[in-house]
């Protein structure tokens, strides 16, 4: 993890679940339109959720449950009843770098870049625990764009799983 603010130290282990909530892509800088990387972002973009929950789910392998909500509500049973964390995050970078320079020139020429920022919320206090922000970059991937950035994202959505369960 790139940084990682411990707001309130918490153990996973007291939570039965963790609510995932989407990712706010907006903020997420585009390529010009006209620029052959911009569909492969907006592609990865509008399934930046699924590609993050499969690396997430990789790592925290039915250690507790995960369940994606579009949103939540404080009088929702599942957070009033039972122990939830929250996951809310943002991709706030998102940077596919130039496939050429990866081949041709390599040594790190032509990274792509994925960052996400998020918070772990406590959903009965909705207290925040943690503060991260994470990115990957990939150097020496030469697949397409959109199979380059989806890599990144879901590396870092198994980083934030190996990161969570240790606590």
């Amino acid at each position: 993890m790139d940084e990682v603010e411990i707001v309130q130290t918490f153990d996973i282990s007291a939570y039965s679940r963790l609510i995932f909530l989407p990712l706010n892509t907006k903020s997420a800088k585009l390529p010009p339109r006209d620029d052959n990387t911009y569909k492969p972002v907006k592609n990865v973009l509008s399934k930046a959720d699924e590609i993050f929950i499969e690396g997430l789910e990789d790592e925290l392998d039915d250690k507790i449950k995960l369940e994606k909500m579009e949103e939540i509500s404080e009088s929702d049973p599942k957070i009033i009843n039972e122990k939830a964390l929250i996951l809310k995050g943002k991709v706030s970078e998102i940077n596919p770098g130039s496939r050429a320079a990866r081949i041709w020139i390599g040594f790190g020429a032509g990274k792509s870049r994925v960052e996400i920022e998020g918070e772990i919320v406590d959903g009965k206090s909705q207290k925040t625990l943690l503060k991260f922000k994470h990115a990957r970059a990939a150097a020496f991937d030469t697949r397409d764009y959109e199979k380059t950035l989806s890599n990144d994202l879901e590396q870092i959505g198994r980083d934030v799983g190996e990161m969570l369960l240790k606590f």
